[in-house]
C-alpha cells in the first residue's frame, strides 16, 4: 500500500457527497477539470500538500518486526506487514461563481467531516481500515482580480490532516532486499 490509496480515499470520500470533485493542486485545478476549455462550477479540488513522520504514533515493533496479516497475493495469503507512522495533510478547495453556492458547500462539507471524520483506505482485498481526519484550518482565498473577464470566483480552502496514517510494506520477509523501480526517459526539449 502506498500514499496513492490515501489520496484516492480522500477523493472518494468527497465524491460520495459532491458530484464535481477533482484530484489536483489549486494552480492546475481549472486546467485539469476543463472539458472543451470550459470549467463546470461549483468544483471541489483535493490535493495532498504534505507529509511527515508522526513520532507520536511510532511503534518499534510495527516498524522493525511487523505483524502477520492476511493479504491476498497470487500465491500467498499470509505475509509480513510492517508500517511507518505518517502525518498526511490535504487541502480541499471549494470553487464557485456565487458566494451563496460556496457558503452552502462549505457548510455541508464542514458538517460532513464532523459527522464522519475519517477516510477509508483500500489496503487489501480483505481489509479497509479507516483513518481519522482532523481539520487544521479554514480560509477564504477568494482572489477577485484573478479572473476579471469571468467575474468573481469564490474559493474557500480547508486543510485536513490524517494524524494516524501509515505507510505499509507487505512482504514475505522482514527485510528490504531490493527496491523495485521503473525508469522513464524525460525529453529535455519538450
Amino acid at each position: 500500500m502506498s500514499l496513492k490509496e490515501y489520496d484516492e480515499g480522500m477523493r472518494d470520500k468527497l465524491a460520495a457527497v459532491f458530484p464535481n470533485v477533482i484530484s489536483a493542486s489549486p494552480d492546475v485545478a481549472f486546467k485539469e477539470s476543463s472539458v472543451d476549455g470550459k470549467v463546470k462550477l461549483p468544483l471541489i479540488s483535493v490535493y495532498r500538500v504534505g507529509m511527515e513522520f508522526n513520532w507520536g504514533y511510532y511503534n518499534s515493533a510495527q516498524v522493525f518486526i511487523g505483524e502477520k496479516v492476511t493479504y491476498q497475493t497470487a500465491d500467498k495469503t499470509l505475509v509480513l506487514g510492517k508500517s511507518l507512522p505518517l502525518l498526511l495533510r490535504y487541502q480541499v478547495d471549494i470553487w464557485a461563481q456565487k458566494r451563496e453556492f460556496a457558503d452552502g458547500i462549505l457548510r455541508e462539507l464542514l458538517f460532513f467531516f464532523v459527522e464522519e471524520p475519517y477516510i477509508t483506505i483500500e489496503a487489501t482485498k480483505q481489509e479497509s481500515p479507516q483513518f481519522t481526519l482532523n481539520i487544521e484550518s479554514l480560509e477564504d482565498n477568494t482572489d477577485i482580480t484573478s479572473y476579471p473577464d469571468l467575474g468573481k470566483i469564490y474559493r474557500y480552502t480547508l486543510t485536513y490532516n490524517v494524524p494516524s496514517g501509515k505507510i505499509f510494506l507487505y512482504k514475505d520477509t522482514k527485510y528490504v532486499e531490493t527496491i523495485p523501480i521503473e525508469f522513464f526517459a524525460l525529453g529535455l526539449n519538450e
